[in-house]
């Protein structure tokens, strides 16, 4: 399937690649939420990855959004598989990858108030730091091992932090330049 996301109306569309029809899609827009095919599932689409979340081999679609909420969605058909509330609008979402593709993944969600989740595939939310700022971007970097990833974060007042994948701090810089918008 191809997932189109987009912060309108319609935030986020699941098409057939072979016919180009939207096969499900979910509808924010107030007073026409009779035209969504899913559930009512907030509103802005901010970030998404695709993660096997029930270990089926098939990957659902994970995505945040301004109502403070994650969603997991079965590809196929976009019934809902989990979802999670956060503390603030959903800034970024990214998969941490350990010990191989989909033998471990997490998903890393962050928000505009600065916090930072991590969530096994099922949707349990296993940790949680807060950076007192809101998150603009965040990278998983992978150090060579399982145990060495990091990530890499950047916030509203301008700093670089890294952190381990068990949140405990490896370093942070104030960059002195006010918002960084992204880490790349």
């Amino acid at each position: 399937v191809i997932a189109v996301g987009t912060n309108y109306q319609t935030p986020l569309n699941v098409v057939d690649p072979a016919t180009g029809v939207v096969i499900w899609k979910i509808w924010e827009q107030t007073g026409s939420e009779t035209m969504s095919t899913t559930d009512y599932c907030g509103k802005v689409l901010r970030d998404m990855v695709f993660v096997d979340t029930d270990g089926d081999g098939a990957r659902e679609i994970v995505f945040g959004n301004e109502s403070h909420t994650l969603y997991a969605m079965n590809a196929a058909d976009g019934r809902e598989k989990w979802k999670s509330q956060v503390g603030d609008k959903v800034s970024v979402i990214k998969l941490l990858e350990e010990g191989g593709p989909e033998a471990d993944e997490r998903i890393v969600a962050a928000t505009e108030a600065g916090e930072v989740y991590l969530y096994d595939r099922s949707g349990r939310r296993r940790a949680m730091i807060s950076l007192g700022s809101g998150v603009t971007g965040l990278e998983v970097i992978d150090g060579g091992t399982p145990s060495g990833h990091s990530l890499l974060v950047t916030t509203d007042d301008g700093r670089v932090a890294v952190d381990g994948t068990d949140f405990v701090p490896r370093g942070s810089l104030d960059a002195g330049v006010g918002r960084i918008n992204a880490v790349f």
